[in-house]
This record gives C-alpha cells, structure tokens and sequence, in this order.
C-alpha cells in the first residue's frame, strides 16, 4: 500500500508511525531491565489493525462510490458465511440435541470450515464479523434494497446460532444508544412497526434457542460483582496490589506486551492451543515476564480450568480495557474513551441528511460495540474479529462526516 497507493500523505503517515513504534520499542527495552523485547515486537503485528487504519487519511474515503462497492461486497460474503453457520449450528445441533450451551461453538463459517469446534477463538471471531456486517447494511436495509433482505435475515440466524452471549448483548445496547444518539428518521414506506419487527429478530431467536445460556448470565454477573471470578480479580489486583510493586504502571503501564495483551500471552509460549497443550511457534522463545508470574499465572490456569467458571471468555482474567491500562497506563485508556466519545460527537454534529443519519447509527453502533468487545476478551488485538469491521466503520464516517453533497461524491 506504501507504494501502490500514490499518497504522499499516506506515506508520511507511514513513516511517522513505523518511526515512533521503533522509538518506544528501544525505549522501553533500554529504561527498563525487565523488560521482554518479544511480548513488545508482538504487541506492533497483534494492534497492527489501528497502524493500518491510521496511516489512511479519513476524508479520503468520503466516496458514495466506494461505500457502495463495499456494501455489495459485504452482502455476498455476509450471504455465504451465514449458509454455512447455518449448515453447521444445524449439524451440531443434530448431534447434541439443542442449540443450547455449547452447541454455537461449531459454528465458525468459513474461518474453520467444520462441523466440530475449533476450541480457539474462531466462534468468537466470527460472530463479531457477522456482528459489524449486518450493521454495515443496516442503512440499506433502512433505504428498502430488496437485494439485502436475504443475506440480513441469514446473517441474523447465524449470528444467533453462534451463541455468543457477550456479543449479542454488546449488539443490543450499541443499537439502542445509537438510535438514542442520533435519531435518525425513519422512512415512511418501512414504518416503525417493520424497523421494530426486525429489531425483534434477534431477542426473540435468542429466547427460543438460548434459554439455557441467558439464564446462567445472573449467575455470572453475580460472581463478578461478588469479585470470584478471575476476571474481577484481576481488576482489583491491577488496581489495588500491582501499584505497590509498580508505582509508575497506572501512568504510563508496564509496557507493550508486557502483561496481559494477547501479545504478552503468545510470547509465554502458552498460549497458542491453550495452556494445557501449548503449541511451539517458530523462532519464538518462550519467555514470562514477572508480573504475569506473580499476578496473571494462576488466574490464568483457573479460568482454563472447564469446572465452576467453565472455562469462557467471561471469566478470563486478560481483556484489552485491562490490558491496555496495565501496559499503557491509565491515561492511555481514558485517551481511548474519549477518542471514541469525540467520534460519536462528530457524527452526531455532521450527520445532517437522513442518510447520513443511518450511517452515523451504523458507524456509531459499530464503534460502541467495538469499544464494549474490549470488555470481554482481548479483541482489540484479534485482527480477524474487527478489521473488515473497522474498515467499514472507516468509510461509513467518512461518508457522514465529510460528505456535504447530497450525491455523496466526496471532499
């Protein structure tokens, strides 16, 4: 891209953020003693979707075109990887009986072309890029292109036969404060009633199939509240024990890769095919920094453990909110919700048409539920759960922001 783009503004972008990524690497590896060069060096390729997303200058996307080509191009991806979720929720329901518990965890799409679970992150990963296409045609669908009718109500199935409690939540409340936020109108040929019965698709496909897996949500949303799971023991020990040992880590954190980031895991050598059957990685030595031993290790092994906690995303004790606070400080996090916050801001304030409207509730509900993803699990360093996502979220900004005329033909 480097080359074949013909942006010298882009190249620049290129070339600042490469050179400040090298800066903090020798840094931090030259102030501090303990510090592993590996978890930091992984940390650049695990975060690479935001280096990517930040050397494109934003109003350049401002293309109808573009957004266009894009939508249709999500459609028949959208339209294939919901048939074969469909196919393989039915096919391991067949086999256990229910489409409860477990059952979602066979249903991968094309990322494991399966009928068995992969007993990685593929579930996850593609229940999240279901999750920011059916928003990315959400102002389509609202403008009554027929073409996506198909693929959207497929798409909803599938994402509910995924059975990924967290991300079904996080879809409903980004909605609903999207539509709080911007109040876009709603077209007097679909109604109120048709937008509400579409809306409905998913609670209601979630209690006819999922009942088992929300009724075990109060139990816990107990423990974490009561701080028995790991995951809410590692906030308190980030928190209230880590500052004692690291006075500087609510500051400016611990350092890239150096704690809980998927980066700082794979460089443990234990966490690529879990942590009771690790898997090498070539050219890699395995190397466990003291805070991970000393805070992160044994919280680790319970949560892996399939027994009380069951061994999900829920209770995991690494999570990027967490792992960003303790390896960039608490600034750093705070520096991201309000980044987010200024977006919505811009959104709501240049969202002038209808139109754009939609597309401010599309990207708007695609950046909360990106934000809310940052609470569950490591997501924000899974490339192959947001980036096709935040590319579009990329383009539906622009498209809202810096497009002032009404045929959408850019800046």
């Amino acid at each position: 891209m480097y080359w074949r783009s013909g942006s010298n503004q882009l190249r620049r972008r290129t070339t600042r953020i490469c050179s400040l990524i090298l800066a903090i690497l020798l840094i931090s590896y030259l102030v501090s003693r303990s510090y592993i060069l590996t978890g930091g060096v992984l940390a650049v390729v695990t975060y690479g979707t935001f280096f990517f997303l930040a050397v494109v200058p934003v109003e350049c996307l401002a293309d109808k075109k573009l957004l266009e080509d894009m939508s249709g191009l999500i459609r028949k991806v959208l339209l294939l990887e919901a048939i074969v979720g469909i196919v393989q929720g039915l096919a391991a329901a067949y086999q256990s009986g229910s489409f409860d518990a477990a059952n979602g965890d066979a249903v991968e799409g094309t990322i494991h072309l399966s009928f068995t679970p992969d007993d990685a992150f593929g579930n996850p990963m593609f229940a999240a890029n279901l999750c920011f296409m059916l928003l990315a045609l959400l102002p389509g669908l609202v403008a009554k292109r027929r073409s996506l009718y198909l693929p959207v109500v497929l798409g909803i199935i599938a994402f509910v036969l995924a059975s990924v409690m967290h991300t079904i939540i996080f879809l409903a409340v980004s909605i609903v404060l999207a539509l709080c936020l911007f109040r876009p109108p709603i077209p007097a040929a679909i109604g109120k009633s048709h937008l509400f019965a579409i809306g409905l698709l998913v609670p209601l496909l979630t209690i006819a199939l999922l009942i088992g897996n929300l009724g075990s949500l109060p139990y816990f949303g107990s423990l974490f509240v009561a701080g028995e799971l790991p995951k809410g023991e590692i906030i308190r020990r980030a928190i209230v024990e880590m500052p004692d040992e690291y006075p500087a880590m609510p500051y400016v954190g611990l350092g890239a890769g150096q704690f809980s980031s998927r980066a700082s895991l794979i460089a443990t050598g234990l966490y690529l095919g879990g942590i009771d059957d690790p898997k090498t990685v070539p050219f890699l030595k395995a190397q466990v920094s003291k805070s991970v031993e000393d805070y992160l290790y044994d919280l680790w092994v319970v949560s892996s453990e399939s027994g009380p906690f069951g061994g999900g995303s829920t209770v995991r004790p690494y999570f990027s909110w967490i792992s960003v606070y303790t390896e960039f400080g608490a600034l750093a996090f705070l520096g991201i919700c309000g980044y987010v916050a200024v977006l919505l801001i811009r959104l709501k304030r240049r969202a002038l048409s209808g139109e754009q409207k939609w597309q401010a509730v599309s990207a708007g509900s695609a950046l909360v539920l990106f934000f809310l993803l940052g609470f569950q699990e490591n997501y924000w360093e899974v490339p192959q759960a947001i980036l096709i996502g935040l590319m579009f979220v990329q383009v539906m900004y622009a498209n809202a922001v810096y497009c002032s005329d009404p045929s959408g033909s850019g800046v």
